[in-house]
């Protein structure tokens, strides 16, 4: 899986890019809540 990273004015978000063979297949976004600060 290729690794994909977004700059921000905060700082990057790291991340994983899954290709499907399907065209227009679906997409999911997982994420975690920052360490320093907990769940919500």
């Amino acid at each position: 899986m290729p690794e994909v990273i977004f700059p921000g004015p905060e700082g990057r978000l790291e991340g994983r890019y899954h290709p499907q063979k399907t065209k227009d297949a679906p997409i999911a976004i997982v994420l975690h809540p920052h360490p320093q600060f907990g769940e919500p």
